[in-house]
């Protein structure tokens, strides 16, 4: 599996199998190639991860992210630490790449009802003056369970402009969904972990041209 970085294009898992067992595990260095752990093997992650243990639909884009893949998110989830509220909005985007895996919504509230997918976040949402689409409302609505009240709320409040065709919603609860945003956290700069990590492979790939 490639590390979703277009500074990193063509680095796999593997590389960064190999690559790693030539940094001193007490460097920063090292901290940066953990990240890689929530991609590469999200169960035994010390950080934030998704889809453990679940095969990764790794380039299905994820609504409400603005473009990003279930890799990217994947990746990223590895910032922020286990039980942070960061990392529970990362977990809610597994209805959405690894939707067969046992999660804590499941089963996951579909804002149409079905597995949505990036076609919402073309879907602007009528009188919204923040700029808010459908697919931010699909990735909210993700963080509930099928049954609940959020859910039906949501559904209630969006089905007819968002999801053309769909059936009807399931009967409106009046009390309102919640006022937390529904896009994970911003995207979290890599710039010197990046310039690290291309230091220490080229010096690898130094070395081993150099062996005889």
């Amino acid at each position: 599996m490639e590390i979703p970085l277009d500074e990193l294009d063509g680095v796999t898992c593997a590389d960064d199998v190999i690559y790693s067992q030539t940094i001193d595990a007490s460097s920063e260095l090292c901290d940066a190639y953990t990240l890689s752990e929530a991609l590469c093997c999200p169960s035994a992650a010390s950080t934030c991860s998704i889809c453990k243990g679940a095969k990764l639909n790794e380039d299905f884009i994820v609504p409400g992210t603005d473009g990003k893949s279930c890799g990217y998110v994947a990746y990223l989830a590895g910032v922020y630490e286990i039980g942070s509220e960061n990392c529970t909005i990362y977990e809610g985007t597994e209805a959405f790449c690894c939707p067969d895996a046992d999660t804590v919504n499941s089963p996951a509230c579909y804002l149409c009802g079905d597995i949505d997918d990036e076609s919402l976040d073309a879907v602007p949402i009528p009188g919204d003056a923040t700029g808010s689409t459908c697919g931010d409302v699909a990735l909210l609505a993700v963080m509930f369970h099928e049954s609940s009240e959020e859910c039906s709320g949501l559904r209630a409040d969006y089905v007819d402009s968002c999801c053309p065709g769909a059936t009807d919603p399931p009967i409106s609860i009046p009390s309102p969904p919640p006022t937390f945003s529904p896009s994970p956290p911003p995207t979290p700069s890599f710039s010197r972990y990046v310039f690290s990590r291309f230091v220490i492979m080229n010096d690898c790939i130094d070395e081993i041209s150099a062996d005889p």
